[in-house]
């Protein structure tokens, strides 16, 4: 990771209430946030596991503790707000590699970098975010998708209260069909 951050130091600066990290350093400090909301805020009920690396959108994978039901969470925040009180993040894919499943989870989220808390949450599946969203071409190849939200407006229903976190996973979860669960055979073994 230090060589991204040294080839890439000017395009990893990050303004405004950040204490001084660079982007990607800022995005892991709040995905490690987001983590701890959902594993606290669910009594214990939910475990996270991270991938290897975050190349299609999943920055962890919930799952609910005894059973094998998990949804997968992209982690999208920011230390501040933009003009007028507004929050803003984008999304960008490549074209025709938008992720859509009913198991993946976006979670926007503002960081109070001073307090080290999150004060603003949005848990928001992705086929609502990808439907609702306005989408923007960036490039021949990729498009953005906007999340752009003030105190009211499409994404309200969407905002929870950062301690909640954990309930709404459970909820999104528990609402979902049932995975495919492992048997477990007990039998004579050979001689």
């Amino acid at each position: 990771m230090s060589l991204l951050v040294t080839r890439s130091r000017g395009r990893l600066k990050a303004r405004g209430r950040s204490k001084g990290l660079p982007t990607v350093l800022m995005g892991y400090a709040i995905e490690c946030l987001v983590e701890a909301y959902a594993l606290i805020g669910s009594g214990g009920r939910l475990t996270t596991a991270r991938p290897g690396s975050d190349v299609d959108h999943k920055d962890f994978i919930v799952d609910e503790k005894g059973g094998y039901r998990s949804i997968y969470v992209q982690v999208k925040g920011a230390p501040r707000l933009y003009q007028g009180g507004e929050f803003q993040i984008n999304v960008r894919y490549a074209k025709n590699k938008v992720l859509s499943g009913r198991r993946l989870v976006y979670v926007f989220c503002l960081l109070d970098a001073d307090a080290m808390s999150l004060t603003r949450m949005w848990v928001i599946p992705a086929r609502d975010f990808h439907r609702l969203a306005p989408r923007v071409s960036v490039s021949e190849r990729h498009i953005q998708f906007l999340f752009h939200a003030g105190r009211n407006g499409k994404w309200t229903r969407f905002e929870i209260i950062p301690t909640q976190l954990g309930v709404r996973l459970l909820e999104i979860i528990r609402g979902l069909p049932r995975q495919t669960s492992a048997r477990r055979t007990v039998g004579k073994i050979a001689a």
